[in-house]
């Protein structure tokens, strides 16, 4: 049991940093002004700008899949090395390793959704972000009490499945979004 909590910290630990550069990417000020996806699409609406808020939310968007994308290489051909300068443990090494690939495609499904929760932020839709979390939330639950038999394998699955769950229900949100924007 202690090699499972060991592996699932480590293998998080790997998934936290594009989380960290996510969340700081999405959300911060940069000093040439509000660069992020939450403050252009923030600027592009309360300007009343449909066609901003488009081009904010494409623009970031790819930017975003291209930092993901570079993230999961790395961790694909680094992620072992990683693991390594973590922990001495051989057990916990070798448990780990099994569950990179995980961890090298969390960066790539999750980019959708921390992508559409920045769009959300911004244009300050937190109720349409609140019921999509608790649906993603019970998909996640159901998910997860299925998947048990499979270990932390099932967990990663049913982490997968909150991500497209919740890229489904904002993605489902997003047009009422764009339509409540002045063109």
């Amino acid at each position: 049991m202690d090699v499972v909590r060991a592996v699932a910290f480590l293998v998080l630990v790997t998934i936290s940093w594009y989380a960290a550069y996510r969340g700081a990417y999405a959300y911060a000020e940069w000093t040439e002004g509000e660069m992020t996806v939450a403050g252009l699409v923030g600027g592009a609406v309360g300007a009343a700008h449909r066609a901003g808020l488009k081009a904010a939310a494409a623009m970031t968007t790819m930017w975003a899949a291209g930092v993901a994308v570079l993230i999961s290489v790395i961790l694909i051909t680094f992620g072992a090395l990683f693991i390594d300068i973590l922990t001495v443990d051989a057990a916990a090494r070798e448990a780990a390793r099994t569950y990179l690939p995980w961890a090298a495609g969390a960066p790539i499904l999750g980019v959708w959704a921390f992508q559409l929760d920045g769009i959300f932020i911004g244009a300050t839709r937190t109720a349409d972000m609140r019921n999509a979390m608790l649906a993603s939330t019970a998909f996640f639950f159901a998910a997860w009490w299925t998947l048990l038999p499979f270990g932390n394998h099932g967990l990663w699955a049913a982490l997968y499945v909150h991500y497209l769950t919740r890229i489904a229900t904002l993605s489902y949100y997003y047009p009422r979004l764009v339509r409540s924007v002045a063109a």
